[in-house]
Formats: structure tokens, C-alpha cells, sequence
């Protein structure tokens, strides 16, 4: 009886798409997400009380202070390097678990296709704050460990109140844009661009997929978003390329081939206009800012 309980345990903590850890049981039993560039498919929220160190999110970089949370995005790559008694909660949680009861949006993160721009948003968390979240913390906690009916459903119901809490302390606020056709090929060509940034590097090459023309294409991604569809690939290819210098060194060839460039001196005179920077100049200014 008690094999068949444990095993029952496991089998639904891997499907549950949501885990809520304190940080000293991560430290402790799974000590690779430490140190080690990670770019999961899952949204991560991390709340770090105590500890001293850096946390490297994409091109940011981020000296660790008390009473921190870190939201941080699908697909973004990031490395943790802190002491050993750090303070703090891990959340991790996919984008299907967001969509469990039909809601499609949430505040803080972005679940239409429009993230992806390298950048981690932040909030302190103030004395008032903290006693909120530590008691959001401890149901979540309790209820992760527990397996019981709607545990997905008290789980969600708990995290979009703590996410609501994080929110009202956000700096940046964003404006609500109405859902309508634009909206809509706009949300289809970032997907689109996300799941094809290695391969697609033309205009005309989303357009086909989305059956419209490149200069509608142009047209309707730039009065939605401000920039052109062409801008929004540069700058996409431009990201994945400074990722791969800054977490692993890749040469330039090597990357440039990745991103589906076969002349390395395209390529360089691609990173250059769109970064201002030469590739080799970038990858010595790193040297002396990232050190992973």
C-alpha cells in the first residue's frame, strides 16, 4: 500500500505543469540550476529574500539584493550564482497551466507571443508585501504537497493573486490593447518568429506561412507594435546571437550558421548595423561584464 501511494504521488506531481520549491531545497537537491545556463519552457517567478551573488537573465544583469522577485519569461536564458544559503521561492510553471480555467491573460507575463524582448521585469517587495506573499507562499506550498481534487485550480486561483500583489509594486505599466484582426496576425507572425528564428530570416518568408504580403505583413506589425515585421526579426536574431556569446562563447561562424547565415562576412555586417557594435568588439566588452 505505501509503494502504490508514492508512486501515485510522483505520477501526479510530473503532470501537475506547476512546481513551487523554497530555494534551499533547490540548492539542495538540485544544484545544476545553479551556475549553469538555463533556458527552460516554462515561466519562472523567484523570489530571493536573502542571499548575495548576480543573476544573469538574457543581456541583463542583475547584482542580488534582499526581497527581490524575478519574473521571468518562457524561453529566456538565465544563470543563477549565488551562495549557498539562499533565501528565498521558486515557481515554475507553463504556459498551459495559465490557461487551465479559459483566462487569457495574466498580469505580469505575456501569453500571446508578444515577450521575447530579452528583458526580466522586477519588483521589490516591501514589509506590507512580504507578509501577503509568505502567506500566498505557504498555501501554495501546502496545497502543491497535498495531490487533492482541483489541486490545479486552487493552485492557479492562489497564483494569480500573488501575481495580482506583484503587479500593483510593477513600475512599468502596461495598457491593454484590444483584441482584433491585427491583433491577431501580429500574435500568429511573433509565434511564428519565435518557433522559426533559426531558420526564417526574410519578410517574405513569414508572409508566406500567414498568407499576406510582405508590405501588409510590414504594415499591419508596425501599427501594432511600432516597428516593422523586418525590425522585429533583426532584433530577434540579434538577441538569440548575443545570447549564445554571452552563455556559451560560440564563435562567430558557428553562430552565424545556427541563425541560418551562410556568408560569415553577412553576417557581420548584419550584427554591426544592428547593434552598432562589431562582433568582436561585443564579444571583448562582455568579457569584462559577464562572467559565467
Amino acid at each position: 500500500m505505501i509503494t502504490v501511494i508514492k508512486t501515485f504521488t510522483m505520477i501526479t506531481e510530473q503532470k501537475l505543469p506547476f512546481e513551487i520549491r523554497t530555494l534551499e531545497w533547490i540548492t539542495q537537491n538540485r544544484p545544476e540550476q545553479i551556475g549553469i545556463p538555463r533556458r527552460p519552457g516554462c515561466f519562472e517567478i523567484i523570489w530571493i529574500k536573502n542571499a548575495s551573488g548576480t543573476y544573469f537573465i538574457d543581456l541583463e544583469k542583475h547584482v542580488i539584493q534582499e526581497n527581490m522577485v524575478y519574473c521571468i519569461d518562457a524561453g529566456q536564458l538565465r544563470v543563477l550564482q549565488a551562495d549557498k544559503g539562499m533565501v528565498g521561492y521558486y515557481l515554475s510553471f507553463s504556459p498551459q497551466f495559465l490557461y487551465l480555467s479559459g483566462d487569457t491573460t495574466w498580469p505580469l507575463f505575456e501569453t500571446d507571443g508578444y515577450s521575447r524582448t530579452g528583458m526580466a521585469r522586477t519588483v521589490a517587495v516591501d514589509k506590507e508585501l512580504q507578509v501577503e506573499m509568505e502567506e500566498i507562499m505557504g498555501k501554495m506550498i501546502k496545497e502543491f504537497a497535498n495531490h487533492s481534487l482541483l489541486q490545479a485550480e486552487i493552485l492557479k486561483g492562489l497564483l494569480r493573486i500573488m501575481m495580482i500583489y506583484l503587479s500593483r509594486r510593477f513600475c512599468v505599466k502596461k495598457s491593454e490593447m484590444a483584441v482584433n484582426r491585427n491583433d491577431e496576425l501580429v500574435k500568429r507572425f511573433m509565434a511564428l518568429l519565435e518557433n522559426n528564428i533559426k531558420k526564417k530570416k526574410m519578410v517574405f518568408e513569414f508572409a508566406g506561412e500567414l498568407r499576406v504580403t510582405p508590405n501588409y505583413l510590414n504594415e499591419i506589425v508596425k501599427k501594432v507594435t511600432g516597428q516593422s515585421a523586418k525590425y522585429h526579426i533583426q532584433q530577434r536574431k540579434v538577441l538569440e546571437a548575443k545570447r549564445q556569446v554571452i552563455y556559451y562563447g560560440i564563435s562567430m561562424k558557428e553562430i552565424a550558421y545556427d541563425l541560418g547565415f551562410d556568408d560569415l562576412a553577412h553576417f557581420s555586417k548584419f550584427f554591426k548595423t544592428n547593434t552598432g557594435s562589431s562582433f568582436q568588439n561585443f564579444r571583448k566588452g562582455i568579457q569584462a561584464s559577464y562572467h559565467l
